[in-house]
């Protein structure tokens, strides 16, 4: 007997491909939001993110010179960072290398000139001083 009504066939194609979608979602959604796994360092490693891209080091006795997007940085032998200001600059060294000669002058190649320190004493120059332009990739 048939009444008129009957039982809707079901779409198996369209249930599996919709649940395939909810699954990806899913996943998707998981990959985004999940916390990055934390990789321990090994012994005797240190990172510094305040010094943030590093372009250059260099070691100098027991002090290490770390230059970057971020400035020059000086990490002494207790692992402390700390920012090494060079007056005269616009405050937002990009520092491309670093080099330390023979006489003990600190040279900081950057993106707005080039500074040398000797002695606690800065000499800044740039194009005004007879750069050929604005930045100092190496020396």
């Amino acid at each position: 007997m048939n009444n008129g009504l009957q039982k809707p066939k079901t779409n198996w194609k369209a249930t599996l491909f919709g649940i395939g979608w909810v699954i990806a979602i899913v996943i998707a959604v998981y990959l985004l939001i999940r916390p990055e796994p934390v990789i321990p360092l090994p012994a005797g490693w240190t990172i510094w993110p305040e010094t943030g891209a590093s372009r250059t080091i260099l070691l100098s006795d027991d002090i290490v010179y770390i230059g970057g997007v971020k400035g020059l940085y000086v990490i002494d032998s207790s692992d402390n960072a700390s920012r090494l200001k060079i007056p005269g600059a616009s405050g937002v060294e990009i520092v491309n290398a670093v080099l330390e000669d023979r006489n003990g002058a600190l040279w900081v190649c950057m993106d707005e000139g080039l500074a040398i320190r000797k002695d606690d004493n800065w000499n800044y120059l740039t194009d005004k001083d007879g750069l050929p332009n604005g930045r100092v990739a190496s020396i």
